[in-house]
């Protein structure tokens, strides 16, 4: 129980992590084409 609660929780890190990292890029790439 307490390694899929511990599993769960990295899961959701690594998703929102990720996110900010596509945003990250996406900002990137705007101001590269402005």
């Amino acid at each position: 129980m307490n390694s899929v609660h511990s599993f769960n929780a990295g899961s959701i890190k690594l998703i929102y992590a990720f996110n900010m990292f596509m945003q990250a890029v996406k900002k990137m790439c705007l101001c590269e084409k402005a």
